[in-house]
């Protein structure tokens, strides 16, 4: 049970021209017709430079069914983007179809091109898992997770933060969100952003570093959903498949692990080549009339004031220091910039694969 996401750091979007910001796409049971088979929404968001493009569905694998109705508005516009045209429209596209079947079944869009990634993202792939299988915990069809994102999202370029992607399992199952891995499928070239970590299980996205840039990331993210404990799937034709909870997976411990810098306009002295930490520095006897070496000096490795010249004192640990007061022309580390953010776009992907 799985969706797809486009995310940029701004969105991409469909068609033969580089002017793709991004889209999602869910879908949803509706219920049985007369004749016994199935009908099913899919509410598919597509952002691009134009308010008159939007995604062109094809069935990928097994029977898709056909389409009964399907309707499409504008969510949102503004001429606020960050290149090609200066505009973005949020559309959205609801489109019911009818389908004989309740086993399980693929439909993808696909195009090229993303507006002008910083990732090297050109093409785009949306694709959304269907399966409409009775659940043996709820005895219903088993639903899609669902994920809300903005359009756009902004990064100040020295401000790490996170944002939280709201994810959300009508079953009550647990969701996942990783990049996609699979070539030409899941994602276009698959390259994953520099300077953001995904947080899978949480769904959230944590921004570090990276250097301002008019030009958009491109984040390829598929959303799963897992059962909280071993379940059954049973289908109009007598068969059954399982599917098990999300493994954990263990987590390696990072010894000795220094951050960069968000970016190197923080500061107007050179920046050192690392940050020493407490917990991995190891003080050395320095003799006093050493030049001082030419770092940023923080407060957690900071020297105080020499001792007299005839003795050589070992630099101080953290939990017995005594600093002097440091002079009042000292530098002031830049605040958070509120100018040239950054832009994130991204596809999702859903699906519902958790066997």
């Amino acid at each position: 049970m799985a969706a797809a996401l486009l995310l940029p750091l701004q969105l991409v979007s469909l068609a033969s021209a580089s002017h793709h910001y991004g889209g999602t796409v869910t879908y949803s049971y509706k219920g049985r017709n007369p004749d016994g088979s199935f009908r099913v929404d899919f509410r598919n968001r597509a952002t691009y430079d134009g308010c008159q493009y939007s995604h062109s569905w094809s069935c990928y694998n097994n029977d898709c069914g056909y389409v009964t109705n399907q309707q499409r508005g504008t969510i949102d516009r503004s001429t606020n983007a960050p290149q090609s045209n200066r505009q973005w429209c949020e559309t959205e596209t609801v489109q019911q179809r009818k389908v004989t079947t309740d086993k399980p079944f693929q439909m993808r869009a696909s195009s090229c091109c993303w507006t002008k990634t910083r990732n090297s993202v050109s093409g785009w792939r949306l694709l959304t898992q269907v399966d409409l299988g009775t659940r043996s915990d709820t005895g219903k069809p088993n639903r899609s997770p669902d994920i809300a994102i903005l359009p756009f999202l902004r990064v100040p370029q020295n401000c790490p933060r996170t944002y939280k992607l709201m994810s959300f399992d009508p079953d009550g199952d647990t969701v996942r969100c990783r990049y996609g891995n699979i070539r030409n499928i899941e994602c276009s070239g698959c390259n994953q952003p520099s300077g953001f970590v995904l947080d899978q299980g949480s769904c959230s996205l944590h921004y570090r570093n990276a250097i301002a840039n008019p030009s958009v990331f491109g984040f390829e993210l598929v959303v799963e959903d897992f059962p909280q404990r071993p379940i059954s799937l049973s289908y109009t034709d007598g068969t059954q498949s399982y599917k098990a909870p999300l493994i954990p997976m263990r987590r390696k411990r990072a010894l000795n692990h220094t951050y960069p810098t968000t970016t190197s306009a923080s500061f107007r002295t050179a920046t050192p080549n690392k940050i020493q930490w407490w917990w991995n520095h190891n003080p050395t006897p320095a003799p006093f009339r050493t030049a001082t070496p030419n770092r940023i000096q923080w407060w957690w490795n900071h020297n105080p004031t020499p001792a007299p010249t005839t003795t050589e004192v070992p630099t101080p640990w953290w939990w017995n220091h005594n600093p002097t007061p440091a002079p009042t022309t000292t530098e002031v580390p830049t605040p958070c910039a509120k100018h040239n953010p950054m832009v994130v776009a991204s596809s999702c992907n859903f699906s519902n694969n958790h066997d």
